[in-house]
């Protein structure tokens, strides 16, 4: 048995207390652990790049997935701390933002964890301690982004305001929820 003193709010308000919460994790999840991690993986890249025979050739097709990468990591981050800044400043607004960030950041960082398995190839397994942090990121990185309940969650939020999203958007009014 719980004692009654451990109760978070009050009775009956939990679901309403998960909501809350969900659009604060989604953020600092994309955030904190996505980015973060990412920014792990590239730095593996760029190493296996340096260390390898041709060197780091920033006009080849390796060099362009860096960039991309690179670039897709400077967007998630302004996006994620976007989202944060807004639960700051309007909460009552964030509910969207936040889950549009958890999309985002996530479909768009598991892409590049790919391409930047590629480009490491056989690096990308080594276990030494050159690039063995890698095979770690490669796992976690996708069960990080999960969440509660994965894209599902996002999507459950995100479908039902598409419609309002679009016609805000054509008139160029601001969105309200």
């Amino acid at each position: 048995p719980v004692p009654a003193d451990a109760l978070i709010g009050t009775l009956g308000e939990g679901i309403h207390l998960s909501l809350r919460t969900f659009q604060v994790s989604r953020a600092l999840v994309s955030g904190g652990a996505l980015v973060a991690g990412m920014d792990s993986a590239l730095r593996y890249a760029v190493r296996a790049l340096g260390d390898s025979s041709r060197g780091l050739v920033l006009g080849g097709r390796r060099g362009r997935v860096l960039a991309g990468v690179f670039a897709d990591l400077l967007a998630c981050d302004s996006l994620a701390v976007a989202g944060l800044r807004l639960l700051d400043l309007a909460p009552e607004y964030a509910l969207i933002p936040s889950a549009a960030v958890k999309y985002a950041v996530s479909a768009l960082l598991h892409e590049d964890l790919d391409e930047l398995a590629a480009v490491l190839g056989a690096r990308g397994y080594d276990r030494g301690p050159a690039y063995g942090g890698f095979q770690k990121l490669v796992r976690d990185l996708p069960v990080a982004g999960l969440g509660h309940a994965g894209t599902a969650d996002t999507q459950a939020v995100l479908v039902p305001h598409l419609r309002t999203l679009g016609h805000a958007a054509r008139r160029g009014e601001p969105w309200r929820e």
